[in-house]
């Protein structure tokens, strides 16, 4: 098994186990909250949540720019230049930690005003927002010592600190909550779960040589800050477009319909955002190999590979964008002993945003592995807007669902749309049409079966029964029909190589 695979299959596998524990996580956690918080107090915490994710927007591209750009000399650790581009982020890096917590908590003095929250709620709001984002700002200015992680394709390492950090979070969320601290458990949580992470990650790339010996490291470089802002302009324009579609939907949701329903939606959501991390870890695993192919002008086989990945996430997200349709409401209703409640409606519109998102995420990525964002930097900026336009009087008239219905059009309208068509100059798009009729028919079945389930009335303990018996329909069909045959063989050689040598 060549270093590639089974770099890929250990992140893979680690990030797979990060994602269920994850799960576990918050199916826990979830209903811990509700214990402990009013409805109106965890929408509380979702929406200040949300509110932090705009401050990242200060990193301006440098993050995956600096990883992108690492790649290139990786391979001379010692060189100078690698240790100066690490140099030059880390001052980077620093000067946005500052600005995202000095930013963070001048606006935490007027975001209870601008969000309409309720008076006897404000003061706290104030002070958890003004938490999260100091600390937030003070783990950013870390962010440049595990950059090499990326470009060394350790994603396993990425994952096992994941790990770590959930059984911190939780560890330290339950004690929060049992001393009394309520909605504060959950800043004192990410504080303690967010250091260790960061240690963790030093001291694997310090003993792995991932950073460059004493007296090689180089010096930050104006130059460098150039080259790496140039490439980080076009991930920022993405980033921008991303936040206004993921970061402002509780934010519509709360003004429009109150933090009720933002709590409901957060709930609601969560299958649908381990759905899209559950996908688009497969890509996100790749990326790193991927774009080592291309530094080394291997391109027949980095067009192989990403076919390879196009049709593995077109058989996940598919699995389970249609477990999902089938079963969510079924499961929020189990796990929250019916305080949220679910529309099956709501399920099927994210069972198609999992389902397209997945699609699109692999092409965008491609541009990533070429470095060069040029050619769709705008994509999200105009699913952004779009998204505004059609969120807004959508949630007013429709609530979450009209809020649901603007992301999958805008997603559709805009970035699936132009994503594929800028893809053209590099791959024959004919590949993906063999695939996309049965992952269609695959979602058009869970919704006729959702719809069957929902004129029966049947119990949500039947509604998961049905859900599993689809999944190993799918699964099968899925297998033959949506994989490539080469990757199917390949799998397979090497699942009966992995059992061969545990004989041995």
């Amino acid at each position: 098994m060549t270093t590639r695979v089974r770099r890929f299959a250990s992140g893979l596998s680690t990030g797979y186990m990060a994602l269920i524990l994850n799960i576990a996580y918050t199916m826990i956690s979830v209903p811990m909250a509700l214990r402990y918080l009013s409805k109106a107090e965890f929408g509380l915490w979702a929406l200040a949540l949300q509110i932090s994710g705009y401050l990242m927007l200060l990193d301006l591209g440098v993050s995956p720019a600096l990883n992108r750009l690492l790649a290139n000399h990786k391979d001379s650790i010692n060189g100078g230049l690698y240790g100066s581009f690490l140099l030059t982020g880390c001052l980077v890096f620093m000067i946005q930690g500052v600005l995202i917590a000095v930013g963070g908590g001048i606006f935490s003095y007027f975001a209870p005003a601008i969000f309409s929250i309720q008076a006897e709620l404000q003061g706290e709001f104030r002070n958890v927002l003004l938490i999260l984002t100091i600390y937030t700002g003070f783990l950013y200015t870390l962010r440049v010592i595990s950059a090499p992680l990326w470009t060394f394709q350790r994603m396993d390492v990425c994952n096992l600190s994941a790990i770590m950090t959930l059984f911190a979070n939780f560890f330290c969320l339950w004690i929060g909550f049992v001393l009394g601290m309520g909605i504060y458990s959950f800043a004192m949580a990410g504080i303690l779960g967010g250091l260790l992470r960061v240690s963790f990650e030093f001291i694997v790339c310090l003993k792995s040589g991932y950073y460059p010996r004493i007296g090689r490291w180089g010096r930050p470089s104006w130059q460098i800050f150039r080259e790496v802002f140039g490439f980080g302009k076009d991930v920022l324009l993405m980033t921008v477009g991303g936040q206004l579609v993921n970061a402002s939907q509780l934010m519509i949701i709360s003004r429009c319909v109150g933090l009720d329903a933002a709590a409901t939606f957060s709930i609601g959501t969560k299958l649908y955002a381990m759905g899209i991390q559950l996908v688009s870890k497969i890509m996100e695993t790749s990326t790193p190999a991927l774009t080592e192919m291309y530094v080394l002008g291997d391109i027949q086989r980095l067009n192989r590979r990403f076919w390879n990945i196009v049709s593995l996430s077109l058989f996940a997200s598919s699995l389970f964008a249609a477990l999902v349709i089938v079963a969510n409401h079924a499961v929020i209703e189990i796990w929250t002993s019916k305080i949220i409640t679910w529309s099956p409606e709501a399920d099927m519109l994210i069972g198609g945003l999992i389902f397209m998102t997945s699609i699109s995420r692999c092409f965008v990525s491609l541009f990533g592995v070429l470095g060069n964002y040029g050619p769709i930097r705008h994509i999200y900026v105009l699913e952004g807007a779009g998204f505004l336009v059609l969120a807004i009087p959508g949630a007013k008239h429709f609530g979450i669902n009209g809020v649901l219905a603007a992301s999958l059009i805008a997603h559709l309208a805009t970035s699936f749309l132009i994503a594929l068509l800028a893809s053209r100059k590099h791959l024959e798009l004919k590949r993906l049409r063999e695939h996309l009729v049965p992952s269609l028919l695959f979602l058009g079945a869970a919704c006729l079966a959702s719809f069957v389930a929902q004129r029966i009335g049947t119990s949500c303990t039947s509604t998961l029964v049905m859900t599993f018996l689809l999944g190993v329909v799918m699964v099968a069909t899925g297998w033959r029909y949506l994989l490539d045959e080469s990757l199917r063989d390949e799998i397979c050689s090497k699942v009966a190589m992995l059992l061969g040598d545990l004989k041995n």
